[in-house]
This record gives structure tokens, C-alpha cells and sequence, in this order.
């Protein structure tokens, strides 16, 4: 009697975490759902309602539970002894990051049926692959016993860490008979993603889009400037708040836009036109308050910067004013001057006086070279100032040279020879000279 007893006690065995005693890793070819939400079920039709979504080994969508008298389907079989479903769901790009930050868990459950007076072995397995398809981690719940009376088995996985260098999840659910000729199948499944991780400040900086010299650091008025907040995985903003730069330590203006960033999701992008300064000087960062972000999953995070850690330097160099110093000389270009913009002008004489050969170009207190920082042409007057040497207020001396006449004293036949010319200067008294003699005449110029 005793033997009799034992031979109808039910074993049921759960296992998580370990290998079921077989498996057959499959990568499942089913369709993948093409997006999901954390703490919902992510499987594409898990009730199930047909064939769709699953890859199917032995079974197909039908009437199999309770011997086909239930009126609820499910994917099972009623002949041969072994079947198996899948389904592969790929993680987001953001996701990807989340489980290398050791952020992502998830859990696991399904139903197993079996028609009584049989053994049973049920599997539910959930497989974490990289990208290159190499397997990180598997979890099992395993049942495996005596099934009497037929009835359905729930086997679930407990919140379980996704590890990192997951690109995909495979969930698989397999049922093995001892004996044939009877009805099986699998129903209700889930597999659900969860995220209780807050972002973390990463880094901040200072982003040059649109400035003269990028590879200087250097801007001017009108330019555009980003500043950057960068975190640990994909946010959304919840509340912008304000960023602010300074000048030389003096605050300055306030940022008229913040955005996440297209590509690099994980970032908070605040965007600075550049007004005109009252001086050039040192660009930084100089607050960030208010920003409040949150992950796909809801998970907030508050951020403000005070300037550390330093988000770097630009320079700043305000319009420039260009005046001259000139003599008889006038100059027709602007009066003001931008680094990175070359400066042009043309210099013209006045009535009487010609170019000068030479000019002089000072920035602030410094003399620039010829030919090298600026450009003069003594013949058109054209004059070119290298815009990266625009760093100061730009003086222009020069003076204009008064033209000069060779005047000809013609004798007409002169008896005693004068002086055959003479060279005169414009706004100067003529030179003197020996005026030539003629018998008989008085000359009179």
C-alpha cells in the first residue's frame, strides 16, 4: 500500500537560475516586436489568440487544453511527446546602454498543460544573447513530475539581472511527455522589463556649432554656442530650467532653447546665440538649474551645475572698431571689424596727392607685418587685414605723398641757355631756377 501511495505523490521541482538537464539553444526567427514599454508584458500576441509572433516546434495554435473542451486555445499539440515555442525581442539601442550599466531585470511567466496519468517536464527558459549571438546568461523554471487528472502548471522567473552586452532576449517555453497520444500546449505567457535606476550625470561641456575659429576655441558676436549635459542613458526632458554663460566671471546671457539630442539621446543640448559683448574676454559655463530628466521607464533625475566640473572655455572677441590716421587720404570701408572675417578697405588720395608706398596697421597696441597679418596695394589701394589678426581695435596710419610736375623752360630760341627744367611738389613753392635769355626779348614765364 505504502508503494502505491508513493507512486501517486506529485514531484514538483522549481529551478531557477541553473540549466534545465537538456536545452537547445534556438535564436527564434519569429517576428520581433518592434518596440515595448518597462513594466508591461513585451511579447507580441502572449494570450495567445493564433500563430502569429511565435516560432513553433511540434505545436501549432488550437483546442488543446483540457482535452480540447476548453473553449480557451493555446499553442500545444495532441500527438508526439515534445513541443517548443519562442520568441526573440531585441533591445533598444538606449536599453543596450541601460544593461551595461547593470540597470535592466526582468521576470518571466507562463502555463503548462499536460492531460493527466503521464510524466511531465516543462521548461521555461529565458536565453540574453550579445550581438554576435553568443549566449550571457540563461534562467530556467523547470517543472518536472507526475501529471494527474491532467492540469496546468505556472512556472515563473523572478526579477533576474539582464547582463551586460545583451543585444537580445530569447523566450522559450518547452514540454516533454513520457508518453505520447495526448493532449499538451503552453498559454499565458509573459516577459517583462524593468528599470528602477535613475539617469547619473555624466559630464558637461561646452559644444563650438557654429563659431569662427572651432579649432581655436574662438567665437564673435552672432556665433552659436551649445552647452552639453550628458547622462548615463536616454532621457526625456521633463523640465529645461536654465542654463546661463558668463564672461570674464560676469554672467552673461541665458540659453533660448534645450533640446535632447537627435543622435546622442543621452544628452541635454541648451543653445546660446552670441549678443554683442562690452568686451572680449573668457566664455564658460556658469549654471545649469532646474533640469529635470527622466529614463524610459520613468525614473527622474534632478541637475544642477555651479561650474564644476569645468565644461571648458571659449574665447570671445567683440566687434572691433577701425579708425585712421591719415593724412590727405580718405578710407572707404566699414568702421568696424569681426575676427575670422577679413577686413577690407580702400585708401584714395586726395586731390594733388598720390598713395603712399607704405602703411602702418596697428591692432591695439601691437604693429602687424606686411604681407603676412595685412595686404596694401600702393597702386589700387586696396587694403586686406587677416580676420584671425582681428583680436583688438585697428588703427590705420598713413600718409598721402603730394604729387610731383617737371616743369620746362623752354628758351624759343634763346641766346643765353636757362635751366632746362625744373621739379615741382603739389602745396610747395616753386623752385627757383635761371631763366633763359634772347637779345632783344624780356622773358615773362
Amino acid at each position: 500500500m505504502k508503494k502505491r501511495i508513493l507512486s501517486m505523490i506529485l514531484i514538483f521541482v522549481m529551478v531557477f537560475g541553473l540549466l534545465p538537464d537538456t536545452i537547445t539553444v534556438h535564436t527564434a526567427s519569429a517576428e520581433e516586436p518592434s518596440s515595448y514599454e518597462f513594466g508591461t508584458n513585451v511579447l507580441l500576441n502572449p494570450e495567445p489568440t493564433s500563430n502569429d509572433y511565435w516560432e513553433r516546434d511540434g505545436c501549432s495554435y488550437g483546442k488543446f487544453l483540457d482535452m480540447g473542451n476548453s473553449d480557451t486555445y493555446i499553442i500545444g499539440a495532441k500527438e508526439g511527446t515534445d513541443i517548443a515555442v519562442r520568441q526573440r525581442i531585441t533591445l533598444t539601442d538606449a536599453d543596450v546602454v541601460r544593461a551595461s550599466n547593470g540597470e535592466l531585470t526582468l521576470e518571466a511567466s507562463g502555463k503548462f498543460y499536460a492531460q493527466g496519468s503521464r510524466n511531465l517536464t516543462a521548461n521555461l527558459n529565458i536565453y540574453c544573447y550579445n550581438k554576435e549571438g553568443t549566449v550571457l546568461q540563461t534562467y530556467n523554471a523547470k517543472r518536472d513530475g507526475y501529471s494527474t487528472s491532467g492540469r496546468t502548471w505556472p512556472l515563473t522567473i523572478a526579477a533576474s539581472q539582464i547582463p551586460a552586452g545583451t543585444a537580445y532576449i530569447v523566450y522559450e517555453g518547452t514540454e516533454r511527455l513520457g508518453s505520447g497520444n495526448a493532449y499538451f500546449g503552453m498559454y499565458d505567457f509573459s516577459l517583462i522589463f524593468h528599470d528602477n535606476t535613475s539617469p547619473a550625470f555624466l559630464n558637461a561641456y561646452l559644444n563650438p556649432v557654429d563659431i569662427a575659429d572651432v579649432g581655436n576655441g574662438i567665437c564673435v558676436t552672432g556665433n552659436t554656442i551649445q552647452a552639453e549635459v550628458e547622462f548615463s542613458e536616454a532621457v526625456d526632458i521633463t523640465s529645461a530650467g536654465t542654463a546661463t554663460l558668463s564672461l570674464n566671471g560676469n554672467s552673461w546671457i541665458s540659453a533660448t532653447s534645450a533640446a535632447v539630442d537627435e543622435e546622442d539621446q543621452d544628452t541635454v543640448v541648451y543653445t546660446f546665440t552670441l549678443p554683442e559683448g562690452t568686451e572680449s574676454g573668457t566664455v564658460a559655463l556658469a549654471s545649469v538649474s532646474g533640469l529635470t530628466v527622466a529614463d524610459a521607464a520613468g525614473n527622474s533625475y534632478t541637475y544642477t551645475y555651479t561650474g564644476s566640473p569645468s565644461a571648458g572655455t571659449l574665447q570671445y572677441y567683440k566687434t572691433m572698431s577701425v579708425s585712421g590716421s591719415l593724412s590727405h587720404l580718405d578710407l572707404s570701408g566699414g568702421n568696424t571689424a569681426t575676427y575670422g572675417t577679413d577686413y577690407t578697405a580702400t585708401l584714395s588720395a586726395g586731390t594733388g596727392y598720390q598713395l603712399p608706398a607704405n602703411i602702418t596697421v596697428t591692432v591695439g597696441e601691437s604693429p602687424l607685418a606686411v604681407n603676412t597679418d595685412y595686404t596694401y596695394n600702393s597702386t589700387t589701394g586696396y587694403l586686406t587685414i587677416n580676420g584671425n589678426k582681428i583680436t583688438e581695435n585697428i588703427v590705420i596710419t598713413a600718409s598721402a605723398d603730394p604729387r610731383t610736375y617737371t616743369v620746362t623752360l623752354e628758351g624759343n630760341g634763346a641766346t643765353t641757355a636757362g635751366t632746362p627744367s625744373v621739379t615741382a611738389t603739389f602745396g610747395a613753392a616753386m623752385p627757383l631756377a635761371t631763366m633763359p635769355r634772347k637779345t632783344g626779348y624780356t622773358f615773362t614765364g
